[in-house]
């Protein structure tokens, strides 16, 4: 038996304040091409299916095409999710009787009830029975009344609790999806700076959210991007993006990675790092399953042994996953007891996410050699041998390349991408995505000073996230009288912004919409 293994779909996320409608679509498009490609006997979901636990009608439109079309696959293919922290378990749980009856399994609460079990489908190949699991998020709070009246619970023992009723039948082979923390002993696995906040503390999206180690600005735009709506975000702003504005003010240098460390020949990443600790679930919970699909965490690695598997999210949601290759997981089980294999199938996004350093000349310079749109392409039937007469001109206004196709210019007119293969499943004559479309996060590293650099900048790069600048004026500003970076409490930090921004402190009114929306986000809510 052969299934498809992806999670962390976040599905109505934004970058900054960028939709990701288009992306994340374009994603779903190629997941359903690849199954219908492959042709996998399952498709499992770990969690995290929405961004947000109230989801917009756009994102619930999204999902919805993205189920439709799984349908359209024939034969079709039985789909298994799960509710991930992000989720809220009774708007997933919607329609999914009568989702059920077409092959979408979906287990949005772990069990409520003393004599309530785990959702179990059984699948037939021809090595026998496959029984695969579905165990939604779980906090302790969930499956409280499995444990005497007063006793406090972690999430190990929370998450045990649930397994250790089930009784498996160990001559079948037994699959698990699962939306948690997980750890080998001592062993963590590797986490994104955009992880750190809601890992450590049982998924609440906003513990954690200002710890030392984090810049104060980074803080606030994150915090006001899990907000309802996005409601924090721009909220004084004329740029729209109040924290951005923060870091710039304040020429912020670059963030350190985070130390990675490999295993060697294997491509599970392991980091050995706390991120609190309270809310991990240790591998042995899952010891009796042949495979483990995990959701939670947006790098692809297995932790304790490779059939316990995060399959990552299928875009890169932060700079801090810059690095990393999004995939399908594909999973091929054979008969009990023999080994599973493990492929990945390599996902193409249409932009990626990445970071410039340099000075403005460099950054700039990169762009103008990196991407198609400085390019003018024509295609006729004047040159000879119908070879294509190609005008590259680094002075063509950014974003106007044109195909002409025939003696004279159509109606429709296409833009192109020179230099670098065009997106995987993208048409020739269709919008075209160069480097310089990217999400890009953009330090500068001039001595002199600047003027207005982001604005130069836009004009070669079409979505800039931040611009920093670390130089040594920069440098010399931050370790002046201290050890560290100062960190603020939200509504603090926000006073100052706004003071230096405005040239007068807030209104008792701002305040009070300010301190709603900190006040849900740190609730959760967001």
């Amino acid at each position: 038996m052969r299934f498809f293994h992806i999670s962390d779909l976040h599905i109505g996320k934004q970058l900054y304040h960028y939709s990701l409608k288009e992306a994340q679509s374009a994603i779903l498009e190629q997941i359903v091409a690849r199954v219908q490609e492959y042709g996998p006997d399952a498709l499992l979901i770990a969690g995290d299916i929405f961004d947000k636990s109230a989801p917009s009608g756009e994102a619930y439109m999204l999902f919805d095409a993205f189920l439709d079309q799984l349908a359209e696959v024939k034969p079709q293919v039985p789909v298994f999710l799960i509710a991930g922290n992000h989720d809220s378990g009774e708007r997933l749980q919607y329609a999914a009787s009568f989702l059920e009856k077409h092959q979408i399994h979906i287990a949005a609460f772990p069990p409520g009830e003393e004599g309530e079990r785990l959702k179990k489908v059984t699948l037939t190949d021809p090595f026998g029975l496959v029984d695969i699991y579905l165990l939604p998020f779980t906090k302790p709070s969930y499956v409280r009344h499995l444990f005497p009246e007063g006793k406090a619970v972690s999430y190990d023992e929370a998450v045990g609790a649930v397994l250790e009723r089930e009784e498996l039948d160990l001559t079948r082979r037994n699959v698990l999806l699962s939306h948690q923390f997980y750890v080998s002993g001592s062993e963590r696995p590797m986490v994104c700076a955009s992880e750190q906040g809601y890992l450590t503390h049982g998924g609440g999206q906003m513990a954690g959210a200002f710890p030392g180690r984090r810049d104060a600005a980074e803080s606030v735009r994150e915090a006001g991007q899990r907000s309802e709506g996005g409601q924090m975000a721009g909220a004084f702003s004329g740029r729209g993006d109040a924290a951005e504005s923060v870091r710039e003010a304040e020429q912020l240098p670059e963030r350190k990675p985070l130390p990675e460390e490999r295993r060697a020949g294997q491509e599970g990443v392991l980091l050995p790092v706390s991120v609190g600790g309270i809310d991990s679930v240790d591998v042995s919970r899952v010891r009796q399953f042949d495979y483990v699909a995990l959701g939670h965490l947006h790098g692809a690695q297995w932790i304790g042994r490779p059939q316990v598997r995060y399959c990552g999210t299928p875009l890169k949601y932060s700079v801090s996953e810059e690095k990393q290759e999004k995939s399908i997981t594909l999973v091929t089980l054979e008969e009990k007891g023999s080994e599973v294999k493990v492929e990945t199938i390599p996902l193409t996004a249409r932009q990626d996410v990445r970071t410039e350093r340099g000075t403005l000349e460099e950054v700039i310079g990169r762009a103008r050699r990196g991407t198609g749109k400085d390019a003018a392409v024509y295609i006729g039937e004047d040159p000879a041998a119908g070879q294509a007469k190609m005008h590259v001109d680094e002075e063509t206004a950014i974003g106007q390349a044109e195909v002409c196709i025939g003696e004279v210019a159509p109606d429709r007119q296409a833009e192109v991408c020179i230099g670098e293969m065009a997106p995987d499943g993208q048409a020739a004559g269709e919008e075209a995505w160069g480097p310089a479309d990217d999400f890009v996060s953009i330090t500068l590293t001039d001595e002199k000073e600047l003027f207005h650099p982001r604005e130069r900048l836009e004009e070669h790069y079409s979505h800039i996230l931040e611009v920093r600048m670390d130089n040594s004026r920069t440098r010399a500003k931050l370790s002046a009288g201290a050890e560290g970076p100062v960190t603020l409490e939200p509504m603090a930090l926000f006073r100052r912004f706004y003071q230096e921004m405005q040239g007068a402190p807030m209104s008792r009114e701002e305040e009070e919409i300010l301190r709603d929306v900190i006040g849900k986000v740190e609730e959760g809510e967001g």
